[in-house]
């Protein structure tokens, strides 16, 4: 500069002072120069906050889905968007109507011409064109004003949305405008027939559980008796056919039932406070029984941290507990089944099921919590199950917001791990330090003869009521047919314990439950029902049962709640008592 006199001028980033620098160099006269330093960080920041902004808008305009254009007063198109250009090719420098419609002069309802001539803020309207393939295409086209400093319309926006399917559906239904008369009030009834649809779901599943558990007693009930009896070796294989048979059925009915709850949204979550230890004591004794039929230990075992009384969820965490033992218990031949349950810090209890089964590849590993999902047909054919109680499990812990894990390996078993969350019942802690309970095989249960205990069954199913009766051979039994004839026979006979069946005809045992707790409140009263749906169990309860057990019927169970309730009361230190009947007019 100081020797040519020629200007110049430069920008430069200053790494000292970590600063913009423009910098104008310039000759006074020959031989020397001058340089004037500005400070334009604050310049330079606000450009590239401008490019950035720049970019973000373009990238949005090129990506937002809609055509996009700005035309000028004349009409010209000065700028179009990518997927305007997709439609119509080349555009910039066009007048719009040629674009749309290969016009020579304004479109009718021009938006352009509304808000210039108009002064409208805002057109929308629709029209047909032709693409750049020649195509007919229907578009809606939104135009809004652009204005310059002074507030001058300049030209307009268009927002350009291709229609043509919309078009072809408004056309299609115009031309079936009567049938669509009809339709609407085909849909008024659907309409109503909908606000029913959970009630009906909800009532089929119920009758269905009731009608398939309730031949199912019997059907289970006769092959343990007959299995019981002087068999043959071939007979007692179609005994055993028959009882497996029955527990696949039953298996299959209860994942179905817990799935539809489950997918309908009604498994909410419903905390309350209540024993691990005796939910535990109730859930395992059934558990014991199929183990020990397999020749297989099943070992729980509680931490020493495992608190005596939680608020949580039970039910779920009884499905749970219920599904993965299941599952262990199903692939494991030899061996044991071990469930542990550790009290975790963050109040939660964290539920381990390890088994010494078939154990599964890590490949299948990432399916085996789908619906209806088997290894392969061969593990199907030979452990059968509807491949839904892993599945539920899954569904349980996310609706508790928790995941199941699973660690397994071939021909050498498998463990699954669940968190349940729980809230702590002040002042109430373990007293015990740890618990350990195994299960080997034992020898069958020898009943006494209990013939001193009067037992009345209150049963409509004459296949039912004749398997009970078996059942309960050692025992006094009475046989009343519907909630009517209980009311009647306990009027004139003293019995120690009722077994109640909910669904008879004339008055059910509900009602007749209520009756009798009218005026005795501690009488034991064991519902013994097929309704085992979500809630029938508290509902039972509710009106005055004292204990409950679903259909099928398992022996063991049936008898140990008998005993249960028996052993409470005082030998014959029941008063007989009526109930007071509603007279009708």
């Amino acid at each position: 500069v100081a020797l040519t006199g020629k200007e110049t001028e430069f920008e430069i980033y200053f790494e000292p002072l970590q600063i913009w620098l423009s910098i104008s160099v310039y000759s006074p006269k020959k031989g020397y120069f001058v340089a004037v330093f500005q400070n334009i960080t604050e310049r330079k920041g606000t450009e590239e906050a401008l490019r950035i902004e720049r970019d973000r808008l373009q990238a949005v305009t090129q990506n937002i889905g809609v055509g996009l254009a700005v035309i000028s007063k004349d009409h010209r198109t000065l700028w179009a968007n990518e997927i305007l250009k997709q439609i119509f090719g080349k555009v910039e420098g066009k007048v719009c109507y040629s674009i749309y419609n290969q016009r020579t002069d304004p479109c009718p309802g021009c938006g352009l011409r509304d808000i210039v001539e108009a002064g409208r803020d805002r057109v929308v309207h629709e029209r047909e064109a032709k693409d750049c393939n020649g195509n007919t295409i229907w578009l809606e086209i939104v135009s809004t004003p652009i204005k310059d400093k002074e507030g001058n319309i300049t030209g307009v926006l268009e927002v350009v949305v291709p229609i043509t399917e919309r078009k072809k559906a408004e056309e299609k239904i115009e031309e079936y405008a009567e049938e669509l008369v009809v339709m609407n009030k085909q849909l008024k009834v659907e309409t109503k027939r909908a606000k029913e649809s959970d009630r009906l779901k909800s009532e089929f599943l119920a009758n269905m559980s009731h009608e398939i558990r309730t031949p199912l007693t019997a059907i289970s009930g006769a092959s343990r008796l007959l299995n019981e009896s002087s068999l043959s070796s071939e007979q007692r294989k179609l005994c055993d056919i028959i009882a497996q048979s029955g527990r696949n059925l039953l298996e299959l009915i209860n994942d179905i039932l817990d799935l539809a709850i489950i997918e309908t949204g009604e498994a909410k979550l419903e905390e309350e406070e209540f024993s691990l230890r005796e939910t535990l004591k109730k859930l395992i004794p059934g558990f014991k029984l199929e183990a020990k039929e397999k020749g297989i230990e099943l070992d729980l075992i509680y931490s020493d941290s495992l608190p005596l009384r939680i608020i949580s969820d039970e039910g779920k965490l009884i499905q749970i507990l219920s599904n993965l033992i299941t599952n262990a218990l199903k692939f494991t031949e030899k061996g044991k089944v071990e469930v542990r349950l550790e009290s975790l810090a963050d109040s939660k209890i964290e539920i381990f099921v390890k088994d010494t089964g078939i154990g599964i590849s890590k490949a299948k590993l990432p399916y085996i919590f789908n619906k209806f999902y088997q290894v392969d047909g061969t593990v199907k054919r030979k452990y059968q199950g509807t491949g839904l109680g892993l599945t539920i499990v899954k569904e349980l812990a996310n609706i508790l917001g928790e995941k199941i894990e699973v660690k397994s390996e071939p021909k050498k078993g498998s463990t699954f791990s669940v968190s349940f969350p729980y809230r702590p019942v002040e002042g109430k802690v373990e007293e015990i330090v740890s618990h350990k309970e195994q299960t080997k095989p034992k020898p069958k249960i020898r009943q006494k003869a209990r013939g001193d205990i009067n037992i009345l069954i209150a049963e409509d199913d004459d296949f039912n009521y004749y398997i009970i009766d078996r059942f309960l051979k050692d025992y006094t039994t009475t046989r009343a047919k519907d909630g009517k004839e209980v009311l009647e026979k306990i009027e004139k006979t003293k019995y120690d314990l009722i077994l109640m069946d909910i669904q008879m005809p004339g008055m059910d045992g509900l009602t007749a439950t209520r009756k009798i707790r009218e005026k005795n409140k501690d009488f034991p009263i064991i519902a013994l029902t097929a309704k085992a749906m979500q809630g029938d169990e508290e509902r039972c309860l509710a009106a005055g049962c004292t204990d409950y057990i679903s259909k099928p019927i398992v022996l063991d169970e049936l008898i140990a709640k008998i005993e249960q309730y028996i052993t409470k009361r005082p030998a014959r230190k029941q008063e007989s008592f009526s109930v007071r009947k509603e007279e009708r007019g």
